[in-house]
This record gives C-alpha cells, sequence and structure tokens, in this order.
C-alpha cells in the first residue's frame, strides 16, 4: 500500500518532470495574490468586480432555479462589498480591469448554456470562493501587523476590519456553491444515488 505523503511525492515528481507543477501552481497563487503592481485592496476589489460580472450573466443564463438564486445573490452582496471597499480611504477609483484568470474563465462560460453553463458557473464559484476566503482571512490579519507592518496604517487596519467582516459572507458563499454543485452532480448522474443507497 502507497501512503498518501508518498503518492504526494510521487505526483509531485510526475508533474515536475512534464513541466506541469509550476503551472498548476501559479494557477492557484493567481487567484489569491495580488499582482506585483496591484495592491491588496485593488486586489479585493477587481474579485467583487469579476463576482458581480458572472453574477449578472447567470442571472440570465442560469437554467437550474437555485443556480439562478445564488447568481443573484452574488450580483447583491458583492455589489454592497464593493461598495464598502470603494468606501475606504486611499482605495483605488480608477477602473479595474478582470485578472486574466477571471477573464479567462468568463470568455470561457460566455461560450456555454443550459445546464453546463449551470455546472461550470457554480465550479467557478467553488473554486473562485475557496480562494477568496483564503486571501480575506489573509488580509484580516494586517490589523496585528502580520502582513504589512509592525505598525500598520490606518488604512490597512481599516481594510483589514472590512476584510474581517466579509470572511463569514464568503465562506456561506462557498458553501451555497458547494451544496448546488452536489445537486447538479446528482441531477446529471441520478443513478449514483440509488447506488449509494444499494451499497448501505
Amino acid at each position: 500500500m502507497m501512503y498518501p505523503i508518498f503518492r504526494t511525492a510521487v505526483l509531485g515528481l510526475i508533474l515536475l518532470a512534464f513541466g506541469l507543477a509550476p503551472s498548476l501552481a501559479q494557477s492557484e497563487v493567481n487567484r489569491t495574490t495580488p499582482n506585483a503592481s496591484e495592491s491588496p485592496i485593488a486586489h479585493a476589489i477587481e474579485i467583487n468586480i469579476a463576482e458581480i460580472n458572472l453574477g449578472k450573466e447567470a442571472e440570465t443564463k442560469a437554467q437550474n432555479a437555485h443556480v439562478k438564486a445564488f447568481a443573484q445573490m452574488m450580483v447583491k452582496d458583492h455589489t454592497e462589498a464593493l461598495a464598502k471597499l470603494r468606501a475606504i480611504s486611499g482605495a483605488p477609483t480608477e477602473e479595474i480591469k478582470p485578472s486574466a484568470e477571471h477573464q479567462k474563465a468568463a470568455d470561457r462560460l460566455t461560450k456555454l448554456a443550459g445546464s453546463e453553463f449551470d455546472r461550470e458557473y457554480i465550479g467557478e464559484m467553488v473554486s473562485g470562493h475557496k480562494a477568496a476566503l483564503t486571501f480575506f482571512e489573509q488580509q484580516s490579519k494586517q490589523t496585528t501587523g502580520i502582513i504589512t507592518s509592525a505598525n500598520p496604517t490606518a488604512n490597512d487596519k481599516a481594510f483589514a476590519t472590512l476584510a474581517a467582516e466579509l470572511v463569514p459572507v464568503v465562506r456561506m458563499h462557498l458553501m451555497e456553491a458547494q451544496q448546488i454543485q452536489t445537486e447538479l452532480g446528482r441531477i446529471a448522474n441520478p443513478g449514483l444515488d440509488s447506488k449509494s443507497n444499494n451499497a448501505r
């Protein structure tokens, strides 16, 4: 039997051999870390703008009622969060364009429709909110000086306080998205439930 740690090590070596490990790691970094020229608050604003834009598209394209209701919640909650972020003194006032990662997701979803759109949109919401949760949890620690310096500026503290306020909201979004993702999986594969019940 191969223990998990050895399986992970072997997989890592295989990915490294084929040059895949850096790209996979970079994809995760892109979702959670601002660009070198981008401030954390600008990154937070970009996250919310991306969620609003995807939510608006899902409001019109979603086929499943739960997906549509989730999209409506995304637009409402992230619009409110965006307003709070913009209100922080020193926050960027210029237009912030979608990151390459978010633009790629938007372009992909634009080409989909029906149940396929529902599944892909919710899948994006799950992965996106996992990354967003990590990011806002990190930023909420700025009040202790862990992220910026021993003496955070007033703006750092204001952003950190808001980040801490947004953490439970993002966590709730993630849980809702995961529940809908499970539901969509059952709809796509109705035989799974009966097999599961028979196994019991």
